[in-house]
């Protein structure tokens, strides 16, 4: 990876992490065609930090020790710098499958999204009990 000298250190980490992410959709972009699925970020086992990132660097992908399934892939990520220093490693990073089609055949609504406001709201549902995690995922798709 590579990113602009002119990103802000705070969020360096953050933005070697998300490229990590979305080298493991590219990854999957065949797979994706193929079953006319969406392959979505979905979990995380665990996740070290070690040094601090630098604006060159390598994402090393493995498959993670969790055996996948048709709807759920697991990888494992290293992210280092340049020389080879550690910046992260990702154990089990989750991905799972949706249909690119609700059930009821229609096309899902281009560019119908969730805000980060109602995205958090939900959040706090789940962990205040109000409604279970397979509650607030059944909210989303209907997003």
């Amino acid at each position: 990876f590579r990113v602009p000298a002119d990103v802000k250190p705070e969020l360096l980490m953050v933005t070697v992490v998300d490229a990590a992410f979305q080298s493991v959709l590219a990854l999957m972009e065949d797979e994706q065609a193929a079953a006319e699925d969406l392959w979505l970020p979905f979990a995380l086992e665990q996740f070290y930090i070690g040094a601090t990132p630098t604006n060159e660097g390598y994402v090393y992908i493995t498959p993670g020790s969790k055996e996948g399934n048709n709807k759920l892939r697991y990888f494992d990520l290293l992210i280092t710098t340049a020389a080879g220093g550690i910046v992260a490693a990702l154990s089990d990073f989750t991905v799972k499958s949706i249909p690119a089609r609700p059930q009821n055949g229609h096309a899902r609504p281009a560019g119908k999204t969730v805000s980060m406001d109602q995205m958090i709201a939900l959040m706090k549902q789940v962990e205040s009990g109000h409604i279970t995690a397979m509650e607030a995922e059944k909210i989303l798709l209907q997003h």
